[in-house]
């Protein structure tokens, strides 16, 4: 996995930065997130992150599920 950073010197306030340094700041940004990698391992994150929102979804349902059932048996009538 190759990640990339170029530092820059950045002014310590926003209103100074002038256009040109904003491109480098932006730069910056982009430079630093960007990831090489190859086509196994986006499979693997694609997988792993569809299995983990899965997992969210079903415990979401449960617990709604549960609140509703447990609303339902401390009613008073």
């Amino acid at each position: 996995m190759l990640i990339r950073w170029r530092m820059i010197d950045l002014p310590a306030s926003f209103e100074t930065l002038t256009s040109d340094n904003r491109d480098k700041a932006q730069d910056a940004v982009v430079d630093a997130a960007h990831v090489d990698l190859s086509q196994r391992q986006l499979l693997v994150l694609y997988i792993s992150s569809v299995v983990a929102g899965g997992l969210s979804l079903v415990a979401t349902i449960v617990a709604v599920a549960s609140f509703l059932r447990m609303r339902r048996s401390f009613r008073h009538e």
